[in-house]
């Protein structure tokens, strides 16, 4: 279980965003996935940073949201911490269990998704989650009874043209970098398309504070729309390729200029909310999956698992879950998920720590 090196969000980034303000990286959270809590889901996200695992009654979700910000907010804490995400999903009237019903002992489940580990090795963490599900008499769900992407958190995977300005913009800072070198220049970090700070000031589209420039904005706007015809207009008119300069030269500006407008129409931090009573029935039931055919606990997902280069660079929210589900009674489905949680943080850790005796072990080797 080599460690990889990648990219996690900091837990000051992670409750800011959980308080509906802004986060000093940018791409931590996400306009189109609900992260800010209200006063109940905070009460049960301390409790839950407490504990190792969050408990929600069905799948939290929150119809006005569209999402449910508690588990969102959950895993992007474990992500922070590089932890397996341990939700249980209590069973209600809407969401029965293996024996129906809400009350205790109603089959409640357990949600583990390992992608927080951003790991592609995770098959000794998913060996340990077997035995210890076995060990405390849950039964493991396979993905022909719950589809893996039915889950209580919102994902949104890049889309292929995002993935494909994504390998020009590294194409061409990895060019400019070089030749930065050649010329004996310092090199100046390249602007991501999720994350930095722009540079400079940007004119405000909506939110925030200060007075609207709608000019400014509507400019803005339109010089995306033409630096996008115009590297369209190279690789579909003049059939040049992703590696051309000039290519290259105009998607570095495109991405530039697309910070630059995000930057100016991001929405406003919005006020914590008043502390209410809690409300029964909150988290609602999204439409229930169209089962996935029939497989094992472990039989890989429908769709491709992430990848070690997603790992390094993609924000949480755009990362596909590598989950695991179990079920069993509420005591049971408690304790494993208090020791899976232990459990997977240990053993996360050990293998951490041999790669690193190893890496020294090898250092001195050389040394010597």
């Amino acid at each position: 279980m080599a460690a990889p090196k990648v990219w996690r969000p900091s837990l000051d980034d992670v409750e800011s965003i959980s308080r509906g303000g802004p986060a000093k990286v940018r791409g931590t959270g996400s306009r189109n996935i609900p992260h800010r809590l209200n006063a109940e889901e905070r009460e049960l996200y301390l409790l839950a940073k407490q504990r190792g695992y969050l408990t929600v009654r069905g799948t939290a979700y929150r119809k006005e949201r569209k999402g449910s910000p508690l588990a969102n907010i959950f895993r992007q804490w474990c992500d922070a911490r590089g932890a397996v995400c341990v939700v249980i999903e209590q069973a209600t009237a809407t969401t029965p269990g293996a024996s129906g019903g809400s009350g205790s002992g109603a089959g409640d489940r357990v949600v583990v998704d390992l992608s927080p580990l951003r790991r592609e090795d995770t098959e000794a963490v998913e060996a340990l989650l077997l035995s210890t599900a076995a060990e405390m008499g849950l039964r493991a769900v396979g993905y022909g009874e719950r589809a893996p992407d039915v889950l209580p958190f919102s994902i949104l995977p890049p889309t292929e043209e995002e993935e494909e300005e994504f390998d020009l913009s590294r194409a061409a800072g990895a060019s400019g970098d070089a030749k930065a070198q050649e010329e004996g220049r310092p090199q100046e970090p390249a602007a991501a398309m999720e994350g930095g700070e722009a540079a400079g000031p940007s004119p405000r589209c909506g939110g925030g504070g200060g007075p609207v420039d709608t000019e400014a904005c509507a400019h803005l706007r339109r010089a995306v729309e033409e630096a996008s015809a115009g590297v369209r207009k190279l690789k579909e008119g003049e059939g040049r390729t992703n590696s051309d300069p000039l290519v290259k030269a105009a998607v570095a500006e495109l991405l530039r200029l697309k910070a630059e407008l995000q930057a100016a129409e991001a929405p406003p931090p919005a006020p914590t909310p008043a502390p209410a009573a809690p409300q029964p029935g909150l988290a609602q039931e999204p439409p229930a999956a169209s089962p996935a055919p029939a497989s094992s606990p472990t039989s890989p997902a429908p769709y491709p698992r992430p990848t070690a280069d997603q790992f390094s660079r993609l924000s949480i929210w755009q990362v596909r879950a590598v989950p695991m589900f179990f079920e069993g009674d509420r005591a049971a489905v408690k304790r494993f998920a208090a020791e899976a949680a232990k459990r997977a943080e240990e053993a996360v850790g050990a293998a951490r720590r041999a790669v690193g005796e190893k890496a020294r072990a090898a250092a001195q080797a050389v040394a010597a």
